[in-house]
């Protein structure tokens, strides 16, 4: 929820919601069904197999998503003012 903090003060529309599945095709038609213009999707550098999979989410979803997706590395947004 920080990043919907954070959107916030940016004057963003943001909409959160959890599901169950494959992460990057809950994305993508997430963000299709919404019409969404730009796709913000964290990364965590870690390694082995957790690297491998959160890697392969941002990788599909900025394969298949329809609209702009930025990766953003963890930590690397401050919502402090």
């Amino acid at each position: 929820m920080e990043a919907a903090n954070f959107a916030a003060e940016c004057v963003l529309a943001i909409e959160c919601e959890t599901q169950s599945g494959r992460p990057a095709k809950g994305i993508v038609e997430f963000a299709k069904k919404r019409a969404c213009d730009l796709i913000i999707i964290g990364y965590r550098n870690r390694s082995g197999f957790w690297s491998r999979l959160l890697g392969e989410t941002a990788d599909r979803v900025s394969d298949h998503a329809q609209c702009s997706v930025m990766v953003v590395k963890a930590g690397s947004i401050s919502t402090s003012t």
